[in-house]
């Protein structure tokens, strides 16, 4: 049963107050998320002690408490803020000034009933700069020069009611009647209120991501918030960028029970006698070694997310000059390496698809801090385009009230410093070279790729209609002494090993090569019925990721659907992309023809008449039974026509010099798709070769080698034309 409500709270408004914090969340999309150990008792007296950094805290986190647990929390909040018309609020929510003169018996009365739980905060101030000292076993906060060590109210009040609790049971059961009226006198409760439940502390962790500087709705809201209610330009930007738009994560902790830390502490003095003398010793004893674990559980616990890694490799970079790429790369090993050391509590984006930040396109999780990076002149953009690291920069203190706006990265190095393994975790990856960690980069990414056809492959195996692993598992033919690489992609119903060939003839040329994998493909129809086309274009841009890493020159090649996830990708990356080839490639659904999509359905006349159907399944013959469905979803051909709907107004955006290759009896493709990426494509550079072939798979076919011998001669081309350009 949650705790209930004290008689000092207003009840309609803290139930009002709980709907409109949720409102203004839901206005501001502030994002929230909570998680607690499910140790936690709600039924318990409790005291949260949770870390200080925002003026939103004291408001907002009782709502959030109170919305996850169902336990009413109230508040010891700064003196300075009951001067305001906002503390007079905070004071009908049950929000006690740190100064009240009967804050200690509120406390402890509100602890023996079990009645509210408390929320303190034993840093006392808000830590703007989160600069924390673990120093001969205690925290400390930093004040100037000045050394502040945590307060130990939380602790003193949890093991204190505990003693109480245990002395006046002890008396009832004694019959001791002259100090249970001493300790009801002192109290101010009557008997039947005492509860006998153990008093816990919920260490909670509270974690903002990200901070960013600037106006926002907040801010522009600001003036018509008073001066008194507000105080401060620097929490009106920071707070309220969190609010409009940022994420606060609240993580409530394993509870720290204070039976069980009375038990220790006198079993470690041997003071085992319950006698009041024997209670002040206990707490000398107990209350600091208590404070310390309890903030030690806090900070263990902070949220280590992408900000934190960033500011770690430019604070730990061995040279103060590097490039983008050096940059991203790193920080994806390193996010990498945290992920597996499985130490630390995560944000979900150091989890899942960050290989993104190597694809060459815009990624707001990178931007973001490179423009604050950049903003706060941490980062110098130089001449010849690489980044210069101003670590002086970067380490300056900042004033108290300014530090979270002019030098935000230096709030995440403090943040992190706690946690030593991060920072350990990003130095070993940095001591390799820029070579070996674009090396390194490229096998995780690939790895990464096998692993996810390996759980598809398990997950949607059939007996009849599972080909062999080696079909569909993306593969990739490295030598470090190549300089240029090549991301293939395979077509519909098919898998890597149909670009087999191609493959290792461009490998034979000194390529690099990369053959993707289209999600749903090499595994079973069933897989494919859950494809989407963004799943295929994800598949294409791992492979892309990878060499991206380790080419002076990359290209990017498809045969049929394949090649409209080469043009796609194209027509996306910020960095020129040395060639682009397309093999049998349809850019509009009609140019599928429609014995290939649906042989057995003669009788129906249209493509888009079976796409809006109730079929589920249709069934085919294909060219390479060995690697292609037999059988193959409804849903996915929705899917090809979804990707050939965003390829095609994409075609007058490309530049990529483009070789298109198209078999001129096509039995799949009509041939006037290629003349129509041909006419419509933005590039000034494009050649179209026509090949005499009855195949729509001739990239398998006795035609391979008059498509191997036209890409040989585009290649070279390019080459020539780099080359030349490179002189000029």
């Amino acid at each position: 049963m949650p705790a209930s409500r004290h008689n000092v709270m207003d009840e309609i408004i803290l139930d009002s107050t709980h709907a409109l914090i949720k409102y203004v969340r839901h206005i501001l999309q502030t994002r929230i998320t909570f998680s607690a150990h499910p140790d936690i008792d709600p039924t318990l007296p409790t005291i949260f002690c949770a870390n200080h950094f925002t003026r939103l805290e004291t408001f907002m986190l009782p709502s959030v408490i109170y919305e996850n647990l169902g336990i009413y929390a109230r508040s010891l909040g700064d003196a300075s803020l009951f001067a305001t018309k906002l503390g007079r609020y905070l004071t009908k929510l049950g929000t006690l000034s740190t100064q009240d003169p009967k804050r200690n018996a509120t406390i402890m009365q509100s602890l023996l009933s079990g009645q509210d739980a408390w929320i303190i905060y034993p840093e006392a101030r808000m830590v703007k700069n989160k600069k924390i000292i673990l120093k001969e076993g205690s925290f400390f906060t930093q004040k100037e020069e000045a050394l502040l060590p945590m307060r130990t109210g939380a602790a003193f009040f949890a093991l204190h009611a505990q003693l109480e609790k245990e002395a006046f049971f002890k008396a009832q059961k004694e019959g001791d009647f002259e100090f249970i009226e001493s300790v009801l006198r002192t109290s101010q409760l009557q008997a039947w209120r005492f509860s006998d439940k153990p008093v816990q502390i919920v260490p909670i962790t509270i974690g903002y991501f990200p901070l960013r500087t600037g106006e926002n709705l907040v801010s522009k809201a600001a003036k018509f918030i008073t001066q008194e209610d507000f105080p401060t330009a620097e929490e009106l930007e920071i707070e309220g960028n969190i609010l409009a738009g940022g994420a606060i994560d609240v993580y409530c902790g394993a509870p720290i029970l204070a039976p069980e830390v009375l038990y220790r502490a006198r079993r470690e003095i041997g003071l085992f006698d319950q006698a009041p003398s024997n209670r002040q010793k206990l707490l000398d004893h107990a209350i600091k070694p208590l404070t310390a674990s309890i903030m030690a559980h806090i900070y263990a616990k902070t949220l280590v997310h992408f900000d934190h890694l960033f500011a770690l490799v430019l604070a730990h970079a061995p040279s103060q000059t590097l490039s983008v790429k050096e940059l991203k790369i790193a920080l994806f090993l390193c996010a990498q390496k945290v992920h597996k050391n499985k130490l630390f509590r995560l944000h979900g984006h150091l989890k899942k698809d960050l290989y993104k930040l190597l694809c060459d396109e815009p990624f707001e999780l990178f931007d973001s801090i490179m423009r604050l990076a950049l903003a706060q002149k941490i980062l110098l953009s130089q001449d010849d385009g690489t980044l210069f690291i101003d670590t002086k920069a970067l380490h300056t203190e900042d004033a108290f009230g300014t530090v979270r706006i002019k030098n935000t990265l230096l709030v995440y190095l403090n943040e992190i410093a706690l946690l030593p393994e991060v920072a350990h975790a990003v130095v070993e990856v940095l001591a390799q070279n820029s070579r070996e960690q674009a090396m390194s980069a490229m096998h995780t990414v690939y790895e990464m790729d096998v692993r996810l056809f390996d759980k598809a492959y398990k997950r949607t195996y059939t007996i009849l209609q599972s080909k062999p692993k080696s079909v569909g598992t993306p593969r990739l033919l490295f030598n470090p002494q190549f300089t240029k690489g090549m991301v293939i992609s395979h077509g519909y119903k098919a898998a890597p090993k149909e670009m087999e060939p191609l493959a290792l003839h461009m490998h034979a040329q000194g390529f690099n090569v990369y053959t993707t994998r289209m999600q749903g493909h090499g595994t079973s129809p069933l897989d494919l019925k859950n494809s989407t086309y963004l799943g295929w274009l994800e598949g294409f841009n791992r492979g892309y990721a990878a060499l991206s890493c380790i080419s002076e020159e990359l290209y990017v090649c498809g045969f049929s659907a394949g090649g409209l996830l080469a043009l796609s990708t194209a027509a996306s990356k910020t960095r020129p992309i040395a060639g682009l080839v397309c093999i049998n490639s349809a850019i509009a659904i009609d140019d599928v023809r429609f014995n290939y999509l649906m042989p057995a359905l003669d009788a129906v006349t249209h493509i888009l008449s079976v796409i809006d159907s109730d079929i589920e399944y249709l069934q085919d013959t294909p060219e390479n039974p060995h690697i292609n469905y037999s059988e193959h979803p409804v849903s996915a051909v929705r899917e090809l026509k979804n990707l050939i709907d965003h390829t095609k107004p994409l075609l007058e955006h490309i530049t990529t010099p483009i070789l298109i290759i198209q078999g001129t009896h096509d039995p799949v493709v009509a041939p006037e798709g290629a003349q129509f990426i041909y006419d419509t494509i933005a590039s000034t550079q494009k050649t179209l070769v026509k090949i005499e072939a009855n195949e729509h798979v001739i990239v398998t076919s006795p035609h391979k080698e008059a498509v191997f011998n036209a890409i040989d001669t585009f290649l070279t081309n390019q080459t020539s034309s780099n080359k030349g350009a490179h002189n000029d």
